[in-house]
């Protein structure tokens, strides 16, 4: 027996042939060879150009360039597969494909085709499905293989009313501390605001009212921003119970507002205020305050406050 060393591009390939038989071929200047028959070399789809390798492709841009045809189908819905993971355990199922990522072109009717886009596909009981895409102008659809904002998250399939599919959750990774207040966060900022620091926010927050234990109530909160603060600090909150809080995180009606209250109507017209001067007993009606408000040439809205009650 021989052997023969064939170097290429970093690429060591040994063959072992019986004494005496020839190796054959011609192949292409930067092609890695392949074997085309127990003793012929042709060329591979791999070619190596400088530091760069292709598949597919003969002019490698990148380190490692992919290219392949999409097909005649619909490009968007059937992206050409670039590359597919197939782990498995030993013993078990070892040839269904259990990842992919795909790319296709990206258009309309007349199909744009220097236009892309990038998919994740994932497998499910030996299924694979789209997961996440890119879109050719960025935007990332989870769910959704045409996000129209930079991320869109599509779940569940409505079939009659008060359907309500969880799409988003967002969590602490871990938690050892106490409850009160606790919960987690989507902050938004600003361009103008040179990104220096989130300008408003959304959270969740722990409340009494679980089990003490395992579980707790919460409550959702709005949080905004003034100059020098780091962070979103508490404007309102939705309790457990359903009560809003505008300045105050325990609000214990409907809606409790720490502060004065402006009173407008749709036309233009002076505001009306209802401050700690303009009181009414508990479970009085307005027109206890109605003098106050009258003072203002316009009246029209002191009209039905008889039928509203407050508290201060």
């Amino acid at each position: 027996m021989k052997s023969y060393k064939l170097w290429m591009a970093a690429v060591i390939a040994t063959i072992t042939v019986s004494a005496g038989a020839l190796v054959t071929g011609s192949g292409t200047s930067g092609a890695v060879p392949l074997f085309t028959g127990p003793s012929a070399l042709g060329n591979s789809p791999i070619t190596v150009s400088g530091s760069n390798v292709g598949i597919g492709t003969t002019t490698p841009t990148a380190s490692l360039a992919i290219r392949r045809d999409a097909g005649t189908g619909n490009p968007l819905s059937s992206p050409a597969a670039m590359i597919d993971f197939d782990a498995y355990y030993t013993g078990y199922d070892t040839e269904t494909v259990k990842a992919s990522i795909r790319s296709g072109v990206d258009g309309t009717a007349a199909w744009n085709t220097q236009s892309g886009f990038l998919a994740l596909y994932t497998a499910n009981a030996g299924a694979l499905n789209e997961a996440m895409r890119v879109s050719a102008i960025g935007n990332v659809g989870i769910g959704t293989a045409l996000p129209q904002a930079k991320l869109e998250v599509a779940a569940g399939d409505v079939t009659g009313n008060f359907q309500v599919y969880n799409a988003l959750t967002v969590r602490p990774v871990t938690g050892t501390g106490g409850y009160g207040g606790n919960g987690s966060s989507v902050y938004m900022s600003s361009s103008s605001n040179h990104g220096i620091v989130p300008i408003a926010g959304l959270w969740s927050a722990l409340e009494d009212g679980g089990d003490g234990g395992v579980t707790y109530s919460g409550a959702l909160v709005l949080g905004t921003t003034t100059g020098g603060n780091a962070a979103p600090v508490e404007s309102v909150r939705i309790n457990r119970f359903g009560n809003m809080g505008i300045g105050t995180n325990v609000p214990g009606e409907k809606l409790e507002v720490k502060g004065n209250i402006k009173l407008r109507r749709a036309v233009a017209a002076p505001s009306y205020f209802l401050t700690e001067t303009s009181k009414a007993w508990p479970g009085q009606d307005l027109s206890a305050v109605e003098t106050t408000l009258s003072r203002s040439t316009h009246r029209g809205i002191t009209r039905n406050m008889s039928q509203v009650t407050c508290w201060f």
